[in-house]
């Protein structure tokens, strides 16, 4: 992400990138979440984010073979399905966020 020229902000778990949002991450321009996760899925994530900051464009990346597996995320959230390319992801960030992919 870094190399894509983004700001990154890390959190080990959901609930530690919950609490960074609450403290002050909330201006972020957008959550990238894995989906399987321990304790609270990434779309479970994805809502409870949308609480502190609403309008914050969301992807999930997952391993499962069919995105469609991903069935419980919110309507607006793109799937990425791993393995991805540099390119698939800038592909995605840019879709999501509504800019033009270089």
């Amino acid at each position: 992400m870094e190399d894509l020229g983004h700001t990154v902000f890390e959190a080990a778990n959901g609930g530690e990138a919950l609490t960074a949002l609450e403290d002050g991450a909330s201006e972020c321009d957008l959550l990238i979440s894995d989906y399987a996760m321990p304790h609270l899925s990434g779309t479970e994530f994805v809502r409870r984010a949308r609480q502190i900051s609403p309008e914050i464009p969301a992807l999930i990346i997952t391993g499962y073979a069919e995105s469609d597996a991903v069935r419980d995320r919110p309507e607006d959230v793109e799937i990425l399905l791993k393995p991805f390319t540099p390119k698939a992801l800038k592909g995605a960030i840019a879709r999501i966020c509504g800019e033009p992919a270089a």
